[in-house]
């Protein structure tokens, strides 16, 4: 999902946590994903911040664990 809000653009990855996975593994992947296949990358000639954001959420505890962000 991509937002485009206040002269920013965010970049987001939602992911379920896979078992016997840490939430911060998880939020690693989802960063790991973003980058990976360059979802970002269309929206560099804005020339704006992008920021990358990763939100994990837990299957048995059906609900968000962690979030993680990093400005590019």
């Amino acid at each position: 999902m991509v937002l485009l809000h206040g002269g920013q653009v965010f970049v987001l990855e939602f992911k379920m946590a896979a078992e016997g996975e840490t939430a911060e593994q998880a939020t690693e992947r989802a960063l790991a994903q973003i980058r990976d296949r360059r979802y970002a990358d269309k929206y560099r000639d804005r020339d704006e911040p992008i920021h990358f954001v990763s939100a994990v959420f837990g299957r048995k505890e059906r609900n968000l664990l962690a979030v993680k962000a990093e400005r590019i």
